[in-house]
């Protein structure tokens, strides 16, 4: 280990490797400077060349905005590492200053007033040490050693790559992505491609979106591509073209993605609604790491397995998220179960469609093997800066789910799911006490004791059981002392019934002699003997 360490740091120093990110640039969505908060993003227009041999890039970013008030400075967020070559406001060059990460630019704009911003810049953009759980660019080669590049910052943000207001709260919308690549190279993005143009050593590619879109969601994916195209047809008639980009050797096993894919999108326009996206397309780009959810054009590199539950993980994990992420976004880091435990949840209920419920109830479990108990899923810890926020997000956001709709019942559950995605994507931001809201407006009830005991505590309800001779009592205990009404589910001799526990406490007559099981499909997330206990 010592000498690794050691080895490492020569390399660093000699410069091979990518120098650490500041804390600052690490972390996407910190507190915004307060400058910031005086402009309202409208679109951005983004051009970059990459150079596969330096590993750099140079670009040219154009943000167009709203003054919310008077600015004198404008504020946008890029790593240090690069060099800013120009600053513009509204056409006119402005000085500019560098810091904490950002790119304060002298300006003078009155309130209620649009301008634009222009930044010219070079540099070698921080490189991906663990991708996509480390972010940042991934320059890598295929076997026959042709340039392949990937990015992927979700956890760090669009400042590892060009200059940006680093907020998933303020999507721009809409946005142009031209990205300009050594000749037989092909450069995927959002959106639409409009436009191809060829030079002797160069291609550039022009991709638009007119969907509002996160920052950290901007994506792209280059390589020596060959492209599969397809197209879905929703259950409304509606036709949206599906496009793949792959590597040469990989084609035939792209075309079972994309069968599978077809499959995938029918279930959750079905569960969900329809796809957000429909007038650009369903996008998947292979990629040199192992994936991410990107509006449009979700990265894959899990190597087009064969799955035991009969779909490809990945794929249907990473196209959940246009729903759950990209139509409808986190209000803040701390809701960010929203994502990923609702993604989770997706799978298992895929799963129990495509093998039926013992898949479904073998995901649950595994799921229950994976929980940490360490920390409270809500709210999540504020350091994001390695975007670790351990495996309870997913899973115990998952379970909480699924709990909810044992209680609540299939048409509530669904149309809660309904509802907290909306009908206006990209604009629709939710956070945890929004869902509370709207589950309890379709349980007909206030559900605030039912999240609060999953959500806000480390480790799940605990139910006690004492049996007697004639009677079983069940009691819930929370690690808070609250009061839990959850119901549970019994069965004595094989007739099944469901107890009532309006004080957290119920009384069962069950004679000594009967079998009883409780809980007896595993419905309710509560303390097991495989639960495990935080380290």
């Amino acid at each position: 280990m010592r000498l690794i360490g050691i080895l490492a740091w020569v390399t660093m120093i000699a410069g091979c490797a990518t120098p650490r990110l500041a804390p600052e640039t690490a972390l996407t969505a910190r507190a915004p400077h307060p400058l910031q908060d005086a402009y309202d993003v409208l679109a951005y227009d983004l051009s970059i060349e990459f150079k596969p041999r330096r590993k750099s890039i140079s670009g040219r970013m154009e943000m167009t905005a709203l003054a919310l008030a008077p600015i004198k400075e404008a504020v946008l967020d890029l790593d240090a590492r690069f060099k800013v070559r120009s600053v513009r406001i509204d056409g006119a060059e402005a000085s500019h200053r560098r810091g904490d990460g950002r790119l304060f630019a002298t300006a003078d704009i009155d309130a209620g007033t649009r301008f634009t911003v222009a930044v010219d810049y070079k540099g070698k953009p921080h490189e991906a040490r663990n991708a996509p759980w480390d972010g940042g660019l991934v320059w890598s080669k295929t076997e026959d050693g042709a340039p392949w590049i990937g990015t992927a910052v979700q956890g760090e943000g669009c400042d590892l790559w060009w200059p940006c207001k680093d907020q998933f709260l303020d999507k721009p919308d809409a946005m142009e992505i031209t990205l300009t690549v050594p000749r037989g190279l092909f450069a995927a993005s959002n959106g639409v491609l409009e436009e191809v143009e060829k030079a002797k050593k160069t291609t550039t590619y022009r991709w638009r979106t007119d969907y509002p879109i996160s920052p950290y969601n901007v994506a792209v994916g280059i390589g020596p591509y060959t492209e599969l195209e397809d197209v879905h047809r929703s259950e409304a008639g509606v036709e949206t073209p599906i496009q793949v980009w792959v590597l040469p050797e990989n084609r035939e096993k792209a075309l079972r993605l994309i069968d599978d894919l077809k499959r995938q999108l029918h279930y959750f326009e079905e569960r969900l609604g329809p796809y957000p996206w429909p007038d650009e397309k369903v996008g998947i780009v292979e990629t040199p790491f192992f994936g991410m959810e990107h509006q449009t054009i979700n990265a894959y590199g899990a190597g087009f397995p064969v799955h035991p539950h009969g779909f490809d993980w990945l794929l249907q994990h990473e196209l959940s998220h246009e729903w759950f992420g990209n139509a409808m976004t986190h209000a803040d880091d701390s809701d960010f179960w929203l994502h990923e435990g609702f993604a989770t949840y997706m799978q298992a209920d895929y799963a129990a469609r495509i093998v039926g419920d013992q898949a479904f109830d073998h995901y649950l479990y595994n799921y229950r093997l994976q929980l940490k108990n360490c920390e409270p899923i809500v709210p999540i810890k504020d350091d994001r800066s390695g975007f670790d926020i351990g495996n309870d997000v997913y899973y115990k956001g998952a379970l909480t789910l699924h709990t909810l709709r044992w209680l609540i019942g299939e048409e509530a559950f669904w149309e809660a799911v309904r509802e907290l995605i909306g009908n206006d994507p990209g604009r629709v931001y939710r956070s945890t006490g929004d869902f509370v809201e709207i589950a309890s407006d379709q349980a007909g009830e206030d559900l605030s004791w039912f999240f609060n005991a999953f959500l806000s505590t480390r480790t799940p309800p605990e139910l006690l059981i004492a049996r007697g001779e004639e009677a079983v009592r069940l009691t819930w205990r929370l690690s808070s002392g609250a009061p839990f009404p959850l119901p549970v589910a019994i069965e004595i001799d094989g007739v099944r019934k469901v107890i009532a526990m309006s004080n957290g406490e119920a009384l069962v007559p069950v004679p000594s002699s009967a079998d009883l099981r409780i809980d007896p499909d595993g419905d309710l997330l509560r303390s097991l003997p495989i639960t495990a206990a935080c380290p």
